[in-house]
Formats: C-alpha cells, sequence, structure tokens
C-alpha cells in the first residue's frame, strides 16, 4: 500500500529545502552542493518542500548527466525515496518511474501517478508492451528511477537486486547513476541522496546477456550503492 510511515514528515506546497551544515564542513570540496548562508537550499522546487529541519542534503548532483539514456538507481527502504529522489533531481532532466500495478487500483491515487508519468508494472511478469513503454521513455531522454531490490526493505539491511536493471540498461544502452539514499524517515533527523559516478555496461551491449548475469550485473551495482550509504553513515 502507499503509505506514509510513521514519522514521516512531507510538505507539498512549492518551496525550498535547507540543510544547516555542521562545523568544519568543507564546503567547497564537495561536488553538487551549494551554500546559502547557514543553509543548503535549492529554490522553485515543483516537488514540494521537505521540513527544513530534517537536514536533506543532495551530494553529486553533477553525476547526473543532463541528457543521453539514464537510469538512477537507488536503494529503498520508504514510500518516500521517490520523493527523495524528484527532489535531488529537481528539473535537471525528466524523470519517470515504475510502479507496482497494485498501486493503480486505487483511482485517486492512479490520478496522480499518470500525472507525473509513473508506469505501471506487473513484478512477476512485465509484459513486452510494458517493457517497450519503458524503453520508449528512456530513450526520449527521461531519466528512469529504478530500485534494483524490486521492493523496500523491510530491515536496516539490503535485499538483493534483482535482474531488471541490467535488462533495463543493456537494452536501452543507457548509463546507471547509482543513487544512495541515507534516512532514518523521522522527523528532526538528517537525510541524504548521494549520487554516485555514472556506470557504463557497454561491455555488455552485444553480448548476449542470461537472467544470472543480469542478476550478477544488478548486484554490482547494488554493491556501490551499500558501499555508499556505509560512508554516509560514518
Amino acid at each position: 500500500d502507499f503509505t506514509l510511515e510513521v514519522g514521516d514528515t512531507l510538505r507539498m506546497d512549492e518551496g525550498s529545502y535547507y540543510h544547516r551544515p555542521e562545523d568544519g564542513d568543507d564546503w567547497n570540496a564537495i561536488p553538487g552542493r551549494k551554500r546559502c548562508g547557514d543553509r543548503m537550499y535549492r529554490k522553485n522546487d515543483p516537488y514540494g518542500e521537505l521540513d527544513p529541519y530534517s537536514g536533506f542534503e543532495v551530494i553529486g548532483i553533477d553525476n547526473i548527466p543532463k541528457e543521453g539514456n539514464l537510469i538512477i538507481a537507488a536503494n529503498h527502504k520508504s514510500n518516500l525515496d521517490p520523493i527523495f529522489i524528484a527532489s535531488a533531481v529537481n528539473k535537471r532532466r525528466k524523470m519517470t518511474a515504475v510502479a507496482k500495478e497494485e498501486l493503480f487500483k486505487n483511482k485517486i491515487l492512479a490520478s496522480i501517478l499518470n500525472k507525473v508519468e509513473i508506469i505501471p508494472i506487473n513484478r512477476t511478469n512485465p509484459g513486452l508492451g510494458t517493457i517497450k513503454r519503458i524503453l520508449k521513455y528512456i530513450k526520449n531522454n527521461y531519466a528512469l528511477v529504478m530500485f534494483p531490490e524490486g521492493t523496500r526493505s523491510k530491515t536496516d539491511d539490503f535485499n538483493d537486486a534483482k535482474a531488471g536493471l541490467s535488462l533495463f540498461a543493456t537494452k536501452a544502452k543507457a548509463e546507471i547513476v547509482p543513487c544512495t539514499i541515507y534516512s532514518s524517515y523521522k522527523i528532526f533527523k538528517p537525510a541524504k541522496v548521494y549520487f554516485g559516478e555514472p556506470i557504463s555496461l557497454e561491455q555488455y551491449y552485444k553480448q548476449k546477456l542470461t537472467s544470472e548475469d543480469h542478476i550478477r550485473i544488478a548486484g554490482e551495482v547494488m554493491d556501490v550503492i551499500k558501499e555508499n550509504y556505509y560512508k554516509l553513515e560514518k
């Protein structure tokens, strides 16, 4: 179900989000960060404003290319994750994402998801039409947001990556930007969105890959996401 979890906070009106820097932060050494006085900011965010005291911080935004076939692959622990990513990328480029088709059974939610161009998918059997639609979005310069784990992790650990990430990246000849979301999803607690350097799967484009190959490749991307998570945890 699409529900906010206990402690989640979100304002959907237009605004900015902020970060209060810690003492000793070397702002000039961190790509993708901007500072205004004692606050991080990004104005005119069409996806709304996260509570300013939650310490929402975006790192590595310059690793998101402004054009070209692209998949943003992120870890997944909360229904807020797509909103974190959308707010972080902001107007840098158009985005789409896939969501389990069960969410579209709610007419109100389906209307919202269709408005922001979310693609419904049968996670057991995606179907050729859905696959073609996703590939078309990527080739039309939309960044596809994917969660390699396939579903939310209900523990502090990560789920194993599924084959879909590698499948779509090789079919669309898309680069993958590993995205790490670090948050407790609680009010007044810091949240960080970290974009790593793009990963190319060009060496696999002409190969005939098996399901096991796709799972292995997606797992390697997931390893990068996890490595960055542990760095942010320190």
